[in-house]
């Protein structure tokens, strides 16, 4: 059974810091989905007081973070239990949440809502961001150094914004040139060297922590979401394919071509150290064990019975209204 026709999609993806991966999202829209791949072996939850899972940040195997439907949660045993946090000064609906370690962290979303914590989530504070746009994605390298990417809907076109921040997310800037170049995608391996793709589908390069950005890989045809380094030579690009480089993104080749398709495009790529590495499409994931010499599909072994369970508590749910 494939994932378009059981009901499973996923949204977001994220490393653990200890070799794992972490993927979220939801079965039939109306239980989140939550799984953990760790050496080639897939352990899959679901967290049914919420419908979706919409981003991930663990500071270790155990403690992390998750925005879900507009709201915080926290577990302390490795996803087995998650506790709302609330209440948090806020101004909208939550999208993203970021831990640089156990106690420093940020959430941001809606209308330009930016928060952080300097003591694990205890006590929060709403930052000035500067602008209403909707703050899909926050990261940091450091305590200081963190940039924010922000998304306007307004038909009949989506503008984008890349924000960023040099003392911890207390005041926040627009990068320069980021009217015009529309990013979809970055990933800064440490305060000055980063990678981005614009609306054009090129990849860019920067070595002053985003003040400016040089062409590396400029259109060829093909469609890019999604861009990330694991140091500052090695990196992959994900969307109509996989793509990657070992020199710093002056070269790339290609470890998977897709057909383009909706069905086939992939999302987010993500790398728990040099060699395992998942990308996410909306209906599928991809996993590799060899820095990406080869791609599969995650193992289905998890997917049979949290299915049916889900469908269980949907036909229960339903018999008893």
């Amino acid at each position: 059974m494939s994932d378009s026709t059981s009901g499973i999609s996923f949204r977001s993806l994220a490393a653990d810091r200890g070799g794992g991966l972490w993927l979220g999202g939801s079965v039939f829209g109306i239980e989140g989905l939550l799984l953990n791949s760790r050496g080639q072996m897939t352990k899959a939850r679901t967290v049914s007081a919420v419908e979706f899972i919409q981003d991930l940040s663990f500071t270790n195997m155990r403690n992390g973070w998750m925005v879900a439907d507009g709201l915080l949660y926290h577990t302390r045993d490795a996803g087995t239990s998650w506790q709302g946090v609330r209440p948090i000064a806020r101004g909208g609906a939550l999208k993203t949440v970021w831990f640089i370690n156990r106690n420093v962290g940020w959430l941001a979303g809606s209308s330009g809502v930016v928060i952080r914590t300097t003591d694990g989530g205890v006590t929060w504070q709403k930052e000035d961001s500067g602008t209403e746009f909707t703050i899909e994605k926050i990261r940091f390298v450091s305590q200081d150094e963190g940039w924010a990417m922000g998304t306007d809907i307004s038909p009949p076109e989506t503008r984008r914004i890349l924000l960023l921040t040099s003392d911890g997310g207390v005041t926040w800037r627009k990068a320069p040139g980021s009217d015009t170049q529309q990013f979809a995608g970055v990933i800064f391996v440490n305060s000055q060297l980063g990678w981005a793709i614009n609306n054009k589908d090129e990849i860019l390069r920067s070595v002053d922590g985003g003040e400016s950005w040089k062409v590396q890989r400029p259109f060829d045809g093909t469609s890019w979401t999604s861009v990330f380094f694991v140091n500052e030579s090695e990196g992959w690009a994900a969307g109509s394919g996989i793509i990657h480089t070992t020199d710093g993104g002056t070269t790339w080749k290609y470890q998977l071509r897709t057909s383009g398709s909706a069905e086939e495009s992939l999302n987010e790529i993500m790398f728990a150290g040099r060699h395992t590495g998942a990308v996410i499409g909306l209906t599928r994931v991809l996993v590799t064990y060899d820095s990406g010499g080869t791609w599969r599909p995650l193992s289905d072994s998890w997917k049979s019975a949290v299915i049916s369970r889900v469908r269980r508590e949907k036909f229960k749910s339903a018999s008893s209204k």
